[in-house]
Order: structure tokens, then C-alpha cells, then sequence
């Protein structure tokens, strides 16, 4: 169990230990696969108390064909970046 509090180096990127919440589809986009209020709480919910040295968001779509559900995230257009 030591292990995993232990600096994990990856490439130029030092993770403080070695637990990692994996991607998860959270379903908390809008309709139009924008970030909503519960999107931003519930990764801020993951990183708070710190005990998690990676968090890996939730997959996205980058068109439309591809979209997997009504409530994902979508980085299918520029308008999506803020």
C-alpha cells in the first residue's frame, strides 16, 4: 500500500501518488454537450481533500456522428472552449 502514496512521473508530469479516478461518463452535459454546473461540481467533488493524484475527465464528442448520448460533452466546435 506504500506504493501508492508514492510521486508517480509521467513524461514532464509528477503525480502526487498513484491513484486515478478513470474516465467516467458523468451525463451531466446540457443538450448541447455544453459543461453545466454539475459537471464543474462533480470533478471538484473528485479533487477535493487532494487524495487523488489523477483525475481523467469523461470522453467527449468531436462531432456529431459520434455522439454517444444526449448529456455528453462535446468539443466539436470551437464554442465549446470557454
Amino acid at each position: 500500500m506504500d506504493n501508492f502514496r508514492k510521486p508517480l512521473a509521467i513524461g514532464t508530469l509528477t503525480a502526487k501518488n498513484r491513484l486515478m479516478m478513470p474516465a467516467l461518463a458523468t451525463g451531466t452535459g446540457d443538450e448541447d454537450g455544453n459543461v453545466t454546473e454539475a459537471t464543474l461540481e462533480h470533478y471538484a467533488e473528485r479533487a477535493r481533500g487532494g487524495y487523488l493524484g489523477i483525475i481523467v475527465t469523461e470522453h467527449c464528442f468531436v462531432s456529431e456522428q459520434g455522439r454517444a448520448s444526449l448529456h455528453q460533452l462535446s468539443i466539436a466546435s470551437d464554442d465549446k472552449i470557454p
